[in-house]
């Protein structure tokens, strides 16, 4: 949602670089915002406005893109303290969670070799490759939303938003462009992927949502 917010400052005129931008997102992540709409619109301002000039641009984009959100302004402690519990290791989270979906209560260990099995066959043709293991790593440091789209000319259109594979080479306004960090050696951290044909999508699909 945020990032739609970053994009309507940009179309206000408002020069925000992506370093600053993830300049904000990082004193979001520190608690800056204080948990609320007005903390968030001062530190948004403090962090991404450079000239008094522009105030009413920001003010005027802010007020577009939050109109009619409703939030309290404070959270409650009680949330707070839920929040702030320590959940444990990974393994213990990734149990609960399953067990709050009613899901089977995988080892976690089988739970990461499942996952890189199913990487080995989704970059079948890297395997073999000495960065291959890079990748694998890469794939499993945090979340990933896997996901099917559909519609005419879809592929082009998604590759297309995606923008070139090195993100050296990819435009500004395509994902990669925008926010991709550049090659490490022969490994690419890719934020983003897509089928390139048909046959690559009905291959993937069956890979991570089976037939």
């Amino acid at each position: 949602m945020l990032i739609q917010f970053f994009y309507l400052l940009r179309q206000r005129g408002l020069k925000i670089s992506l370093n600053e931008w993830m300049s904000l997102m990082d004193a979001m992540e520190q608690g800056l915002a204080q948990s609320s709409l007005t903390g968030f619109y001062y530190l948004c301002r403090a962090v991404l406005i450079k000239s008094e000039a522009d105030y009413d641009k920001f003010d005027m984009a802010f007020a577009e893109f939050f109109k009619g959100v409703k939030t309290p302004e404070e959270i409650s402690e009680e949330v707070w303290n839920w929040l702030d519990k320590d959940l444990g290791s990974d393994a213990e989270m990734t149990k609960q969670m399953l067990k709050n979906l009613n899901l089977p209560e995988y080892d976690f260990e089988e739970l990461q070799r499942m996952l890189e099995e199913r990487l080995k066959e989704h970059y079948a043709q890297l395997v073999d490759k000495p960065f291959f293991p890079s990748i694998a790593e890469f794939m499993m440091s945090g979340p990933s939303v896997i996901g099917i789209i559909s519609g005419p000319g879809v592929i082009k259109s998604w590759r297309d938003m995606m923008g070139a594979t090195n993100p050296g080479d990819a435009a500004p306004g395509t994902i990669r462009g925008d926010f991709a960090t550049a090659p490490d050696g022969d490994m690419i951290p890719n934020i983003v992927h897509g089928s390139d044909s048909e046959e690559s999508a009905a291959r993937e699909i069956k890979i991570w949502f089976g037939e």
